[in-house]
């Protein structure tokens, strides 16, 4: 991993396994203790910036940190790495335990946060020819419906469980006219 780090550029990002699964803010994915939880996310955090090629503005602080960040090669590429965790709304249906799981329960909330969804939106009005957007979850709906199944079986933490988040994506991609 290292000699792999010293030949090749990295851009780093993290996602919930790092810390607990379905992790999102404050919330752990399996019903740990509040206190607990935020020493648990804290000590992760530190784990992954102390093993991580990122620099240093991303260091975790008690108050948490700030991970998404652009990297820019001249004007070729723009690259929006984004937090999927810090900022996103809790997943609908609880976490998907809740079947089937109807679009209405899906068409609140937030993967990135208000100002982390504003920060991408402006970000990409630039003169890049390629933007790349880094992230960790699934863009498109995937349904898991195995044979036989009446209802669909669509994921709450991807970008499916926030569809009016993607909706905002992909109209913010379609304001630029980015191809």
């Amino acid at each position: 991993l290292q000699a792999a780090h010293a030949a090749c550029a990295f851009a780093m990002s993290f996602d919930d396994h790092e810390v607990d699964n379905n992790w999102v803010g404050d919330i752990s994915g399996e019903n740990v203790d509040p206190e607990m939880f935020q020493l648990r996310r804290m000590v992760a955090m530190q784990a992954w910036y102390e093993h991580m090629p990122v620099r240093r503005a991303q260091f975790p602080l008690l108050t948490g940190m700030t991970a998404h960040r652009r990297l820019d090669v001249g004007r070729l590429l723009r690259m929006h790495v984004l937090d999927t965790r810090s900022y996103r709304s809790d997943q609908p249906c609880e976490d998907g335990r809740i079947k089937p799981c109807l679009r209405e329960a899906r068409v609140s909330g937030s993967v990135l946060g208000t100002g982390q969804e504003r920060w991408l939106d402006e970000g990409l009005a630039n003169v890049a020819v390629w933007n790349v957007i880094a992230q960790q979850l699934l863009v498109m709906p995937f349904d898991r419906r195995r044979p036989g199944e009446e209802h669909p079986n669509l994921g709450t933490d991807i970008w499916d469980g926030y569809r009016s988040a993607r909706d905002r994506l992909i109209g913010s991609i379609r304001k630029r006219d980015l191809k």
